[in-house]
């Protein structure tokens, strides 16, 4: 009996070693796609928390990456802002994410994006034990896994939790090509994930289905669909489990004994494909009124365009990234207005700098840096038709683009007219390795613009601006093809 329990010891020691050696290769973890992207925004978030405190943490599903741009958030609330989320996850994961990121810092503001409240467990939705076990993986605190794993999982599948190897068994015989394959580009994916990029955890992995990929939102057909085919979601068959409305107000408890303040979220669809969502707003309102938290419902807001939505027939109806700008500007409309003593101004801030300066997002919202020579000044408080403008200047973003901006503060006398008009610019420039003189049109920016200041920004190819000869508002006389949905 002992040489046969010193043998099953001995047996089972090897089996282990085996299986740990194997799980350190990652050859059974398909770090690719949205594994990717979700491996890489919580190394980001820990390599950020390091040195750095977040003010503003949203999180949710795959509408909350979508939904909110980081960089454009951190620019106008000249705070440092971040995205964890993960696609078609449980609201149970999200509490438990938040704990864990409660071990490395604490927001200012944290912003839940209601889709992922809902009354969906793995055992009633397709895929979505997939995107728990995905974002499970991708965390690193031992103890903080181990404490979600009975809440998260059923008993029958915490091995698939802990274990790769198990969890993708089917490579050995139905995908062993993807063995090789993953143990080959580990090293790399790694280096990739840790080196990330110049602002990495601001942007450079957040799943944009917009215009940058190509789409540029809903076309006509797809439209005409939603007409005659009808809505994919009905809001008055939404519910919220009792799991999760308990999982609510554990959160909503959390977030008091850390001084966390807590808001709610919602990432507009398409209209044509959502009805009855006033059924859903009232039953949600009841749900979170005991919480005495506020909430930000972008559904029935009718500024949103066709171009502001992904173009395609289904539920799970993202935004673009030109959707993204317009719910990130009303998000920081409402924490203007909200929460403008909680949130800290870092923009003086050296690491802050570091992050943002000379982003797109970074001069609408404020000024150049004295003596940048990056940055061409054109107009700097001058008169341009009765009208002063603050500031105008070019610089290049990338090797492939460059922006001019304009600014100018609101007065009574202006108000409404700006929106209706253009800034021109009539200058000599070196472009293409050509010196000419050109017209330069700065069209109106509805996202950067609010009630203090008027903002109007183009995107340009690389260019050398020698000098300016004229600016002047000019009269946008074109028409709007969108409307509103």
């Amino acid at each position: 009996m002992k040489r046969i329990t010193i043998k099953f010891f001995i047996i089972s020691s090897i089996i282990i070693a085996v299986v740990l050696k194997i799980e350190s290769t990652n050859a059974f973890n398909p770090i690719s796609g949205t594994d990717l992207y979700t491996h890489a925004r919580w190394n980001s978030i820990y390599d950020l928390t390091e040195k750095d405190t977040i003010d503003i943490l949203i999180m949710g599903n795959s509408r909350s990456y979508n939904g909110i741009n980081p960089k454009q958030l951190s620019c106008a609330t000249s705070s440092l802002s971040f995205i964890i989320g993960a696609p078609g996850t449980t609201f149970k994961d999200t509490y438990f994410s938040f704990k864990e990121i409660l071990k490395r810092t604490k927001p200012k503001l944290l912003v839940i994006e209601t889709y992922c409240i809902n009354n969906f467990s793995y055992t009633n939705s397709s895929g979505t034990l997939q995107s728990i076990l995905k974002s499970f993986s991708a965390k690193i605190n031992f103890k903080s896994k181990l404490e979600s794993t009975p809440f998260l999982f059923e008993v029958n599948d915490w091995p698939y939790a802990w274990l790769t190897s198990i969890r993708n068994h089917n490579y050995i015989f139905d995908e062993n090509q993807n063995l090789q394959e993953n143990i080959e580009k580990t090293p790399q994916i790694e280096e990739s994930i840790k080196k990330g990029s110049d602002n990495k955890y601001v942007g450079k992995y957040q799943l944009y289905l917009g215009k940058y990929n190509g789409n540029s939102g809903l076309k006509k057909k797809v439209i005409e669909r939603y007409k005659k085919e009808g809505p994919l979601t009905d809001g008055a068959k939404r519910f919220v489990s009792d799991n999760h409305k308990e999982y609510l107000k554990k959160l909503n408890t959390l977030c008091l004994e850390n001084n966390v303040e807590l808001m709610f979220l919602t990432i507009p669809v398409y209209s044509g494909s959502i009805k009855n969502h006033d059924v859903f707003r009232n039953y949600f309102g009841k749900i979170i009124k005991p919480l005495n938290r506020n909430w930000l419902d972008l559904q029935n807001n009718y500024d949103f365009l066709p171009s502001h939505f992904d173009n395609v027939y289904k539920a799970a109806h993202h935004t673009t990234a030109d959707g993204s700008f317009a719910c990130t500007k009303k998000l920081v409309d409402f924490i203007d207005n909200k929460y403008q003593d909680l949130i800290p101004s870092r923009k003086s801030e050296k690491s802050w700098l570091e992050k943002f300066y000379n982003t797109e997002e970074y001069f609408p919202y404020h000024s150049a840096i004295n003596n940048d020579k990056k940055v061409i000044k054109l107009i700097e408080n001058k008169n341009v038709d009765g009208i002063i403008v603050k500031e105008c200047a070019y610089t290049s973003i990338t090797q492939k683009y460059g922006i001019i901006w304009g600014k100018t503060t609101i007065n009574d006398s202006i108000n409404k007219n700006l929106k209706n008009y253009n800034l021109g610019l009539i200058a000599k420039v070196k472009m293409d390795g050509e010196v000419k003189n050109i017209q330069i049109i700065v069209p109106y920016s509805d996202i950067y613009s609010n009630g203090k200041k008027i903002v109007f920004l183009t995107r340009t190819k690389p260019l050398e601006i020698q000098q300016l000869y004229r600016a002047s508002f000019i009269e946008n006389k074109k028409k709007n093809s969108e409307e509103s949905i």
